[in-house]
Order: structure tokens, then sequence, then C-alpha cells
């Protein structure tokens, strides 16, 4: 089956799900502006559940204020969640946060 994502996301997630895999770590992502792009990208990856752990989407900026989540962990940016800037692929690239833990 075709990937609807594109190919070069699709290769940089394979490099992370392997290397991660090679490292023996587990992965988990927290996502806002991606919209979920980032776990999408390392669960179209064959066998990725043996270290993709959790992909969590925060888009409001009301969902990033709960009270489970840490002002240390969330930045709320000064911009709208929805704003005028590029949509998520571009964004996907650079600003994902990534976390691994053994």
């Amino acid at each position: 089956m075709e990937s609807l994502l594109p190919a070069e996301l699709v290769e940089k997630a394979r490099e992370v799900i392997e290397k991660n895999r090679t490292a023996g770590r587990r992965i988990a992502v927290a996502e806002s502006c991606t919209g979920g792009l980032v776990s999408a990208a390392l669960t179209e990856i064959a066998g990725s559940s043996d270290v993709f752990e959790a992909g969590y989407v925060t888009y409001s900026n009301e969902a990033k204020r709960a009270p489970s989540v840490s002002q240390k962990t969330w930045s709320i940016p000064s911009v709208p969640s929805v704003s005028p800037r590029p949509g998520p692929w571009p964004r996907a690239r650079s600003t994902a946060q990534v976390r691994t833990w053994r």
C-alpha cells in the first residue's frame, strides 16, 4: 500500500524508529501544530509498535492548559492555535518535541 505521507517524511520516520530500536529506546511524542503528523509518520513504519509508545496531540491553547499538563512541559505560543503559518508538514520537520526513554 502506498503512503499518503511524503516519502521524505516516511524515510526520516524510518530512521528514527530504527535508531531508537537499535538503542533499545521507546518513543513518545507530544505534538501541537503538527496535528499528529509525527505520530502518523512513525506508525507508518511496519513494526514500529515495538518502539513507538504514544503520541499526544493538544492543538488548542485550552487543551494545553489542562490540569494534567505542566507549564514547564508546554510553552503556550503567542500565536493562535490556528494561524496563517505554514501547514503541518513544514513544521513537523522542525517543531516536534520528541522524548525517548529506555
